[in-house]
């Protein structure tokens, strides 16, 4: 087949390769960057024709957060390097991350044992603790945004923006996305009283859940709108999976109070029994705020 045409944009020289992936929201392709030599993922996103300025502005308020987000460097977050966009295409620029997402992972070779699971919360809740430090909320973790590299370093991905995007495309589109899956929303996410960062340690919990039995809870829900009900309406959180052990319940108890201002933070998470000794396998160790 033909090669792919050389896209220059403001700050990128790139090429499009094969597809490796489409979330809810945009496709993401292999890139090479022809300046650098670096293999990238590419986040493609198709705005509607006439951008309205509700929709312009939001773009723009992305198009400064990215920013932001692309001086965030940490082991366990995917680097965001920069976002461009042409008449009705926006283009996300991300470190590319060889070995998939933990959704696929599950998918493969089915539930994980518990030391797996300790190992890869530990570094989900280090790039958590990151990303809180600085007043960022990730706003959809999801097994699925969880990406690990071929030699076990697990990194957070779409932090920030996946809600933001969501929001332009329902301005430029019409279309009505929610973001996120019900299952893995916090109480007071789906209540709409609220979206801090204790929102992100309840989604936490549930991917700990998915980890350890391939599904997140509230599946027994199989509509989504009774299950977000439930969620909505629970008084106390659901018994954690019984196959863990004593430590891991309580950490998962602890993630999903139902009174977001009684979750612990990601900070004080990283001294919990259950991941406090896990060794981490981070190259030239955790970067943290200065």
């Amino acid at each position: 087949g033909e090669a792919p045409p050389l896209i220059v944009g403001k700050t990128f020289q790139w090429k499009r390769g094969e597809l490796i992936g489409h979330g809810s929201i945009g496709k993401v392709y292999m890139g090479l960057d022809f300046e650098t030599g670096e293999m990238m993922a590419v986040k493609q996103v198709e705005l509607g024709e006439q951008l309205g300025p509700q929709a312009a502005e939001e773009l723009k308020s992305m198009e400064q957060e990215i920013l932001i987000f692309s001086k965030v460097s940490h082991p366990n977050i995917v680097r965001y390097y920069g976002m461009e966009k042409t008449d009705n295409v926006v283009c996300i620029f991300l470190e590319y991350v060889s070995g998939g997402s933990i959704a696929t992972m599950l998918r493969k070779f089915g539930a994980f044992n518990e030391k797996l699971i300790a190992t890869f919360t530990s570094q989900i809740v280090d790039g958590l603790a990151y990303l809180h430090a600085l007043q960022i909320c990730h706003r959809d973790i999801k097994a699925a945004n969880i990406l690990y590299s071929n030699d076990g370093v697990v990194k957070l991905a779409d932090f920030g923006t996946a809600k933001k995007i969501a929001d332009v495309m329902n301005l430029s589109t019409g279309l009505r996305s929610l973001v996120g899956t019900p299952y893995m929303m916090a109480p007071e996410v789906i209540r709409q009283t609220g979206h801090g960062m204790a929102a992100d340690i309840w989604s936490l919990a549930c991917v700990i859940w998915e980890m350890a039995t391939t599904r997140p809870p509230f599946t027994q829900y199989t509509d989504r709108i009774v299950a977000m009900y439930n969620i909505a309406h629970a008084k106390e959180p659901p018994a954690p999976p019984a196959n863990l052990s004593p430590e891991a319940r309580d950490f998962v108890s602890r993630c999903m109070i139902i009174d977001a201002r009684h979750r612990p933070t990601a900070q004080a998470l990283l001294g919990h029994g259950f991941i406090t000794n896990v060794p981490r396998k981070t190259a030239g160790g955790a970067q943290h705020p200065s």
